[in-house]
């Protein structure tokens, strides 16, 4: 198996029928059973010996309605993923600089290795069960820097912690380069960085990243979009590729978009899942969840990284395990043997028999 030098990786026992994946950060619900029922009347209507409209037009004046905003400040992806990767393409070249947090989305140190760029990374603080960070040390490398891109979680995976508003805007407002406020757990988070910006006051460095894979539950579909301004979309489209978005996908998300009610009823009810098992991880002996902003949860324990590998696998449970050297130097508590993973936030009855799983080895 792959592994990512920063993260870790998961542990998956894929023979196992009734595996519950709890590694990924996906929605545990499918979309409304009406949804794929418009889709599969839609379908019929659909030329698939046609490429799909290269500009996406409609889907993004569906997404640019939602924002608030215009069209053209809308840039569609297969999947944030290619909108991160594009970013790359535009906007930096061998030896640039390249700001992210540590620890933040793999994905960013994996395109950074790729293209590859000179990565500077500014750490979280872990203490006495919060998620802390130093902003006004991010503005000082930011200035000592001088980065071409800056990558920003918010919120921050796998920690779940979520930057401050303000702090976002100052370093839009200081940064010489692009910066990318990556949104793909927003919906889980209170408030946006596109609640300071409209159409015409829209910064010319920012990008704003969101996703129909976490909490429209629309993964496999893998559709991502991005807001930003004019001109950046213009550098944006020179590298995107043609027709990068199907058919089938794009009528999706907007057909989606008229379930936005039945989107945020499901949230709430994962934001409320996500709470009571951070609660009930938090009262057994050994065992520590952080607060978190997303539909995941960063939890350390003192228990056997063995031990609990096994238990998780007779059980049919993922999720995701993380390096733990890294995620100890982050922290000034004593106890170099911890395990740290993340768990995606499932079901109720899933997050019950992962809180069994902690007691027996407790």
């Amino acid at each position: 198996m792959l592994q990512n030098a920063m993260l870790g990786d998961s542990f998956m026992d894929e023979s196992f029928q009734n595996t519950v994946y709890l590694d990924k950060n996906e929605n545990p619900y499918d979309v409304a059973p009406s949804l794929k029922e418009e889709l599969r009347m839609r379908l019929q209507d659909l030329s698939f010996n046609r490429y799909p409209d290269v500009e996406n037009r409609r889907l993004r004046e569906a997404l640019a309605l939602e924002a608030g905003l215009d069209a053209e400040n809308v840039t569609v992806g297969n999947g944030g993923d290619e909108i991160i990767q594009m970013l790359f393409l535009a906007f930096t070249k061998p030896g640039s600089t390249v700001m992210t947090l540590s620890p933040c989305f793999s994905q960013y140190c994996h395109l950074c290795k790729v293209f590859p760029v000179e990565q500077k990374a500014v750490s979280f603080k872990l203490s006495q069960g919060q998620v802390l960070f130093d902003e006004e040390k991010f503005l000082d490398c930011l200035s000592s820097y001088s980065p071409d891109l800056i990558l920003l979680d918010r919120p921050n995976n796998p920690t779940g912690k979520s930057l401050s508003l303000n702090f976002v805007k100052r370093v839009i407002e200081l940064s010489r380069g692009v910066v990318l406020v990556d949104e793909a757990y927003a919906e889980f988070d209170t408030g946006s960085i596109l609640d300071f910006y409209g159409a015409k006051n829209f910064p010319e460095n920012l990008v704003v990243l969101r996703t129909f894979s976490k909490a429209w539950g629309m993964a496999g579909l893998r559709i991502g979009y991005g807001f930003t301004s004019y001109g950046l979309r213009k550098s944006l489209e020179r590298v995107r590729p043609p027709f990068n978005l199907n058919i089938i996908s794009a009528e999706a998300a907007l057909i989606a978009l008229k379930y936005k009610e039945w989107m945020l009823n499901r949230v709430e009810g994962i934001k409320c899942t996500r709470d009571r098992f951070i609660s009930n991880v938090n009262k057994l002996c050994g065992w520590k969840a952080y607060p978190s902003s997303a539909n995941f949860v960063l939890v350390e324990s003192q228990c056997n990284r063995g031990a609990l590998r096994e238990a998780l696998r007779i059980n049919g449970l993922n999720v995701k395990f993380l390096n733990s050297s890294m995620f100890s130097s982050l922290t000034d508590e004593k106890g170099d043997n911890k395990v740290w993973f993340r768990v995606t936030i499932g079901q109720e009855e899933d997050m019950g028999r992962l809180i069994n799983i902690f007691k027996s080895l407790s």
